[in-house]
């Protein structure tokens, strides 16, 4: 089982102490420089890191429930025990029979798997950009300071514009970020002008 956010035993994915220490002491960069590390760079990391566990939290919940009811729908809708108990197990099961449908109706509306996953890759990589400006690697390496601050805020920004371009496009689609049509687009409902 997955630790909890918030325990002693998480891996911190984004450790923001150590993030704006590197800011701090990174050599030669202005203030407006290390403004928008903190202000845009990190902010969006968190803000992107925040999202996926929430998605996160619904989609286990919502699984949990989808998984623990199925195995326990088929037993309380065959089991016999006796006269009396009988019918409250069927009760009892269509009722876990209607919230686990509820469940998968829910995760398949909002897509919270797929958010989870777009939003914790999002952030991997702004902050995989981070760690290649800061440590002078990838297409950084052997620059002076300034042309690499420009370089890395066009490569943010640009990863940035994808990731809500992304949104926005599915959203228009009615799909959701797995590719699968929402309840609110219906084929035979016109929602675009041709």
């Amino acid at each position: 089982m997955c630790p909890k956010r918030g325990s002693t035993d998480e891996v911190k994915l984004i450790d923001i102490e150590a993030l704006n220490k590197l800011i701090e002491v990174t050599p030669n960069l202005k203030p407006f420089q290390q403004e928008y590390l903190k202000n845009r760079w990190l902010n969006q990391i968190l803000w992107w890191d925040q999202r996926a566990w929430e998605a996160r939290t619904y989609y286990f919940w919502l699984r949990r429930i989808i998984v623990v009811g199925g195995i326990l729908v088929p037993f309380l809708i065959t089991a016999t025990i006796g006269i009396r108990v009988d019918p409250w197990l069927r009760h009892t099961g269509a009722v876990i029979s209607l919230v686990v449908a509820i469940c998968a109706a829910l995760e398949a509306l909002y897509g919270w798997g797929a958010i989870w996953l777009a939003k914790r890759r999002a952030a991997e990589l702004l902050k995989v950009e981070g760690w290649l400006f800061f440590h002078g690697g990838g297409p950084y390496k052997e620059e002076l300071v300034a042309k690499r601050f420009s370089d890395f805020v066009t490569e943010v920004e640009s990863k940035i514009a994808a990731e809500v371009g992304e949104y926005v496009a599915i959203a228009q689609k009615g799909q959701n970020p797995d590719g699968s049509q929402t309840q609110a687009s219906n084929p035979a409902t016109p929602t675009e002008k041709p």
